[in-house]
């Protein structure tokens, strides 16, 4: 690896765990995680300064539908229960199959809008990694909604997103049972801006 790449890949670990990279960004990911093998992620994803842009119900079809077709653009994946908060989604996705990483494999040819940045780099993202379709439907559901005019030009979601591995059947339930009863709560939510505490 050269020096420019070493300079473009350098990252600094911080007492608190996580990676803070030169870009000034702080990784709130596992050092030790592998985001990209089998397994079963709950995954929170907030929009931009926590606004409820899912009122709108076009901006919340149109991630309704980039959350639903995330299958068809990364063939290792699968959804389980998810919901779409005011300003906010909740989702577990099954990563499986490692052998859709080979080589020619992992996001689906034919699939519309498949791959956000066709770029590879040596750093960054690995690609079909849960980041990586996490990055993909944020950017899917971005373009989608600004072409749609329905928030032109403006950011629609936060840099990161929050993830929880789940590691038994028990967990899962638990993760379940959450999702569903979420949209319920939603004034006791802690991503509701109308929060009763």
């Amino acid at each position: 690896m050269d020096a420019h790449l070493r300079r473009r890949c350098w990252a600094r670990h911080t007492r608190a765990g996580s990676v803070e990279s030169t870009r000034g960004r702080r990784s709130i990911r596992l050092l030790a995680g592998d985001y990209s093998g089998p397994g079963r992620y709950f995954v929170t994803i907030c929009t931009r300064q926590r606004e409820c842009l899912f009122e709108d119900e076009r901006i919340r079809g149109s991630v309704e539908a980039g959350w639903q077709a995330s299958p068809t653009h990364f063939l290792h994946i699968d959804l389980d229960g998810w919901a779409i908060m005011r300003n906010h989604i909740h989702g577990i996705l099954l990563i499986s199959r490692p052998e859709a990483f080979a080589a020619n494999a992992g996001i689906h040819p034919s699939a519309p809008l498949a791959n956000a940045s066709r770029l590879r780099r040596a750093c960054g993202t690995q690609r079909g990694s849960l980041g990586a379709v996490i990055q993909n439907f944020k950017s899917v559901t971005t373009r989608r909604t600004h072409q749609a005019r329905l928030v032109p030009g403006l950011p629609i979601w936060q840099r990161n997103y929050y993830e929880h591995v789940i590691r038994d059947d028990k967990d899962l339930l638990r993760v379940r049972r959450y999702i569903a009863d979420n949209p319920l709560a939603w004034d006791l939510d802690e991503e509701s801006p109308h929060r009763i505490t």
